[in-house]
C-alpha cells in the first residue's frame, strides 16, 4: 500500500468514526457524550476509565480472534467485519481520551493539547521579555480550591443519604454550585476508608459467647468482629494469573473473589469479572 492509498484509508476510516460518535450520541440522547461509563462506575463503584475497559474489553477480544485466525487458519476477515471492529477499537480509544481530558480539565483547568494557531505564534524566544513575562503570568493555572464547610456538609449528607455522586452534582449546579463530580467521588472515598477504620463496639457483657461446638460458624464470626488477612502485594499480571487458574477451574466471580480475600486481595465479584472479560473469558 502506498503512502496515497494509505492515507486515503486513514481519512475515510477517522469520517467514518465520526459519524458512527454522533449516531451513538442521538441514540443516547444526553448532552454529556461521556454519560453512560460515569453511570456504569457508579453502579459498580469503579472509576469511569475502567468502566470503559470492561466495555472496551470485547472488542479487543473480537480484534485479537481476528488476527489468531489470520495466523493460525489463514482466514482474512470481511471488509463489514474488520470495518466495524477497527472503528470500535478507534473511538473507544477517543472516549478514553475524552474522560482522562475531562478529569485533567477539573484538576487543573486547562487542557494539554495545543491549538493549531498556538503553534503558529512565535516561540518565546522571539518575543521581547515583557511579552514573555506577560504571557507567563496569563497562562498560570490557579489550584482548585476546597469545598466551602457549608458545601461539604451538604455533601456528606447526601451521601450518606445515599445519593449517587452524578445526581449530587447536578443537584447542587441546581443551586448555582459548581462542584466537579470527581471531587465529590474523592469525598465519597474518603468517608468510606475513614468509616472502615472505625473499630466496632465491644459486645455486652450479657450477650452469649459463641457455642464453641459449632465450628461451622467461626467464618462468620471473624467477618462480624472485623478480622481481615493482611493486604498483599501483587503485580496485575500476577493478580490476572490468579483470577484465571481459579476461573479455568470453574469458580465464579464469586467464589474467585471470596478466595482472593481470604488471600489478602481485596477485590469485588464485579471487578474479578470485569479482569476476567478482559482476558477472554466467556461468562
Amino acid at each position: 500500500m502506498n503512502a496515497a492509498e494509505f492515507d486515503k484509508l486513514v481519512v475515510a476510516r477517522l469520517g467514518y468514526c465520526h459519524q458512527i460518535l454522533n449516531a451513538k450520541a442521538n441514540e443516547y440522547a444526553t448532552s454529556d457524550r461521556l454519560h453512560n461509563f460515569k453511570v456504569a462506575a457508579a453502579l459498580q463503584d469503579i472509576e469511569p476509565e475502567t468502566a470503559l475497559l470492561g466495555m472496551w474489553a470485547k472488542h479487543i477480544v473480537s480484534i485479537r480472534d481476528i488476527i489468531e485466525d489470520i495466523e493460525h487458519k489463514g482466514m482474512i476477515p470481511k471488509s463489514a467485519l474488520l470495518s466495524e471492529k477497527i472503528t470500535d477499537m478507534i473511538n473507544y480509544a477517543l472516549l478514553l481520551e475524552g474522560l482522562i481530558e475531562e478529569r485533567r480539565d477539573h484538576s487543573v483547568c486547562e487542557h494539554q493539547i495545543p491549538l493549531e494557531a498556538e503553534l503558529e505564534k512565535p516561540t518565546e524566544q522571539e518575543k521581547k521579555p515583557d511579552e514573555v513575562a506577560t504571557i507567563r503570568e496569563s497562562q498560570a493555572v490557579e489550584k482548585p480550591k476546597p469545598l466551602n464547610p457549608e458545601t461539604l456538609a451538604e455533601v456528606d449528607r447526601m451521601l450518606g443519604e445515599g445519593v449517587s455522586v452524578l445526581d449530587i452534582a447536578a443537584e447542587l449546579e441546581k443551586k448555582g454550585k459548581l462542584v466537579p463530580w470527581t471531587k465529590i467521588r474523592a469525598r465519597a472515598a474518603y468517608l468510606g476508608r475513614m468509616k472502615s477504620k472505625v473499630k466496632p463496639e465491644p459486645k455486652k457483657a450479657d450477650e452469649p459467647e459463641p457455642a464453641t461446638e459449632q465450628p461451622e460458624e467461626e467464618p462468620q464470626e471473624a467477618e462480624a468482629t472485623g478480622d481481615r488477612p493482611e493486604p498483599v502485594a501483587i503485580s496485575r499480571k500476577e493478580l490476572d494469573l490468579r483470577m484465571w487458574d481459579l476461573h479455568q477451574t470453574g469458580k465464579t466471580p464469586d467464589e474467585i473473589s471470596d478466595i482472593l480475600f481470604s488471600e489478602g486481595l481485596y477485590y469485588k465479584p464485579k471487578s474479578v469479572r470485569i479482569r476476567l472479560l478482559s482476558q477472554g473469558a466467556k461468562l
